[in-house]
């Protein structure tokens, strides 16, 4: 069971290494300690906040989706305004990350 566990652990390092997680937290230390207004408490709420505000916009499109009706022009309209909407919520959320 160790063994399975340090093999697990190292995969998961591996993978955040190669995806480049671990620099991000670097350049944001750095960031962070040139702004005193830059503390861990306020990105850390941040961070939460935008999450869950993009886990939700995703479950909202995903379920728009599946439901997708096309039965009237009118309930098409209306789903894509809905969809458009949330992809709208989603690409404010990824370019507008401030801290």
């Amino acid at each position: 069971m160790f063994d399975f566990v340090t093999t697990v652990v190292e995969l998961i390092n591996t993978e955040l290494e190669l995806c480049g997680y671990t620099e991000t937290l670097l350049k944001m230390q750095k960031f962070c300690s040139e702004d005193e207004k830059c503390t861990k408490r306020l990105v850390t709420k941040n961070f939460y906040l935008r999450g869950f505000n993009m886990i939700g916009a995703y479950r909202r499109v995903t379920e728009t989706l599946a439901y997708f009706d096309t039965s009237s022009d009118h309930e098409v309209y209306l789903q894509c305004v809905k969809l458009g909407w949330e992809l709208g919520k989603v690409l404010r959320i990824l370019f507008e990350f401030k801290i």
